[in-house]
């Protein structure tokens, strides 16, 4: 069955509505931007880690700090963790480069 476009748009309003669908929304942090721009770039470097196969449980673990801190409004701490869990990740993905055995 061909749906024209205002019928699909109508069905989704009617979902969205009901409750039946979700808008995602940002998380909204009380935070400095300093350390909102340092929470996701830890985010995206812990992210790329785990897809490739190489996270450190240190690195999840200093994400996870910085994610409660950043929801009690810590800034100072938020910065601090998220540095930390960015060069873990890092780390993890760099040491692939390096042979087995020499």
């Amino acid at each position: 069955m061909v749906r024209n476009g205002w019928t699909t748009v109508l069905i989704g309003l009617s979902l969205l509505m009901a409750g039946c669908a979700e808008v995602p929304q940002r998380p909204s942090y009380a935070i400095t931007p300093e350390a909102a721009l340092a929470l996701v770039s830890a985010q995206a470097d812990v992210k790329a880690s785990q897809n490739a196969k190489y996270a450190w449980t240190t690195a999840i673990a200093a994400l996870n700090d910085a994610e409660k801190a950043a929801a009690k409004g810590d800034s100072a701490a938020v910065i601090r963790l998220s540095r930390t869990a960015s060069s873990l990740a890092k780390a993890s993905i760099e040491q692939t480069r390096y042979p087995l055995v020499q």
